[in-house]
């Protein structure tokens, strides 16, 4: 049996996994000597910016204030505590094929959340503005396995 939250709370969730993610990528940019890693991350860190303001505004939805998502499912809670531990601290990341490696499992994560957290909010615009966050999210996969290669690291 899950923990029942309301919609509001599922967006405020996905509110702070993006700001983490945000905040990661541009501390990565800033630590990597890696040009185009460099520019990847400070891009991903804008991306993903985009994405804690469309969750932002989703919050103000009328439909999303009054809205009951139900009882979170093991899976998605577990997903939610764990996608800010799995980006960590910069610091502790010694390179940038190990930055991409973590980004690369948290992307993959952040989608399948995403996913979960879709199920849970009243159709219409809510599911239609998350449908077009977890279609980025899949092309910030992309762009992180095609970095791998450019570091000879593909088999993450």
């Amino acid at each position: 049996m899950g923990i029942e939250l309301t919609a509001n709370d599922v967006i405020r969730l996905a509110e702070q996994i993006e700001k983490a993610a945000c905040d990661f990528y541009a501390r990565a940019a800033k630590a990597v000597d890696d040009r185009r890693t460099r520019q990847l991350l400070a891009e991903l860190a804008a991306l993903e910016q985009v994405h804690e303001n469309i969750f932002l505004g989703l919050r103000h939805d009328k439909d999303i204030r009054s809205a009951v998502a139900g009882p979170v499912s093991a899976e998605v809670g577990m997903l939610a505590r764990g996608l800010e531990q799995t980006l960590g601290d910069v610091a502790a990341s010694p390179s940038s094929t190990e930055m991409l490696r973590r980004a690369l499992v948290f992307e993959k994560d952040s989608v399948k959340f995403f996913q979960g957290m879709r199920k849970m909010l009243p159709g219409g615009t809510a599911q239609k503005r998350v449908d077009a966050v977890i279609e980025e999210e899949v092309s910030h996969v992309l762009m992180i396995a095609s970095a791998l290669n450019w570091h000879g690291a593909a088999d993450a």
